[in-house]
């Protein structure tokens, strides 16, 4: 490994003081502003080091809380916050699509704003038919 010191001006520098660290084999650089920040980088990719790339993963889940999460979070100004309510709410996309605009602005969190979009975006047609 490499590590430069770099300083910055004509005088030394103290609290701004930058440390790059290169790594040859993939030409990376990463500039870090502290030596104790520089430390932790170095600790971080030293311990993953020798481990298999799938532990850097993330680690989806496959649980049907996680896949109604999903799909409800593709909705613009819906968060995972309101989507778990909802799901916690209704139970399913079924009861949820079935739900008034009244019946969702009374979610907490959801006010009439969101209900109105979340209702606009369920009753949308999935095919635009040409008139």
């Amino acid at each position: 490994y490499n590590v430069i010191k770099i300083h910055q001006g004509t005088g030394p520098v103290y609290h701004d003081e930058k440390v790059g660290i290169s790594q040859r084999a993939f030409k990376n650089m990463l500039l870090i502003f502290s030596p104790e920040e520089a430390g932790r980088y170095l600790e971080t990719y030293k311990s993953y080091e020798q481990k298999p790339a799938d532990v850097l993963k993330e680690k989806v889940e496959q649980g049907f809380l996680s896949k109604m999460s999903d799909c409800l979070t593709t909705i613009k100004s819906v968060n995972k916050t309101d989507s778990l309510t909802l799901i916690s709410t209704f139970g399913s996309l079924a009861d949820l699509a079935k739900a008034s605009r009244e019946d969702l602005s009374l979610c907490p969190g959801l006010g009439p704003q969101k209900a109105k979009r979340l209702f606009d975006v369920l009753h949308e047609p999935f095919r635009k038919t040409s008139k």
